[in-house]
């Protein structure tokens, strides 16, 4: 092989090594994970779901953690594959803990409608109860 076959050759390599080994942050999953968190929180997961709300939370900061730990990585040596399946978990469960959420606001909104149907009833029936009560004359 030529010098000039070898050199190319290297080049190519060491550019093909730039490129696989300068991998770049997950943006695109990082925007996704918190957007799911919000929209979670929007939903009211603090007061309808707050164990599956506190999970999400977690594996966003087990997310966040793993992509600190690379950015203080030489950059050649970055790997984003972990945070990015962990932002992933963390955007599934984020669409998760808001359908719990929703469905549990629902559950909550129609107990409510049941109990105050029953109140009514027993109002009703306190006041019939009273109406035929004898009275002290």
């Amino acid at each position: 092989m030529k010098l000039n076959s070898r050199i190319a050759v290297g080049v190519a390599g060491v550019a093909m090594v730039m490129s696989i080994g300068c991998a770049q942050p997950p943006a695109d999953q990082l925007a996704a994970a918190h957007a799911a968190i919000i929209a979670a929180k929007e939903a009211g997961a603090t007061e309808y779901a707050k164990e599956e709300f506190a999970q999400l939370e977690h594996q966003f900061t087990l997310a966040m953690e793993e992509l600190a730990k690379q950015e203080k990585t030489l950059s050649i040596f970055r790997r984003y594959a972990e945070a990015e399946k962990l932002l992933a978990q963390a955007v599934m469960t984020g669409r998760q803990v808001e359908t719990t959420t929703v469905q549990r606001k629902e559950a909550a909104k129609a107990a409510e409608i049941t109990m105050e149907k029953e109140a009514q009833q027993a109002m009703v029936s306190a006041k019939d109860f009273l109406a035929k009560a004898p009275t002290g004359e």
